[in-house]
């Protein structure tokens, strides 16, 4: 909240002026760090991007105005520069946060999809193969009777569409392949 966000602010601006006023980088590395660490908590407070960057477009002129209140003047075109390069920083990292958090869950659903299509290849292709094979033995033991005749067709019929389900099962898994790279 707004509330929150400008709670926040004394411990943003000390790390800030501690970066800003050091020779020494690792104060600038606590900074980045915080940033990474902003960008994580509110992904998973569920803000989205949009969210993520509008909050940093608050924070811009809030850091501005607590500096000059701080500081009892006006802050100088330099400090304006710094403070806004401060908050570009913290908002790409914490963009970039969100951005590899957001790869890594895609990583997780292209697994996922891809252990689906191997259990549909191996387990279903195997209960539809016991099928196949049962209607041609079927085929077989009703071929010399006539009064059969259309119970043959049935049995045809349930063959070809066995067929085309292991035919559309094999394009999935052909088009998987090729998506993963696993195509020799």
């Amino acid at each position: 909240t707004h509330v929150q966000l400008r709670n926040s602010l004394p411990d943003t601006l000390d790390n800030l002026a501690a970066a800003l006023e050091s020779s020494d980088a690792s104060p600038t590395r606590a900074l980045l760090t915080d940033s990474q660490e902003h960008g994580a908590v509110r992904f998973t407070q569920s803000y989205n991007l949009t969210e993520l960057l509008i909050e940093f477009d608050v924070l811009r002129p809030i850091l501005m105005e607590e500096c000059a209140l701080h500081m009892g003047r006006d802050i100088t075109l330099g400090e304006i520069i710094a403070l806004n390069m401060g908050v570009d920083l913290a908002s790409r990292r914490s963009v970039m946060c969100f951005v590899n958090y957001q790869k890594r869950e895609l990583q997780l659903a292209v697994n996922a999809h891809a252990k689906y299509l191997s259990f549909m290849s191996h387990d279903v292709r195997g209960g539809l193969n016991a099928i196949l094979l049962s209607t041609d033995v079927l085929h077989q033991e009703l071929s010399d009777q006539p009064k059969f005749a259309e119970a043959l067709t049935d049995v045809a019929t349930i063959k070809r569409n066995i067929m085309e389900t292991v035919g559309t099962m094999d394009r999935f898994l052909r088009a998987e392949q090729l998506r993963s790279g696993n195509v020799v």
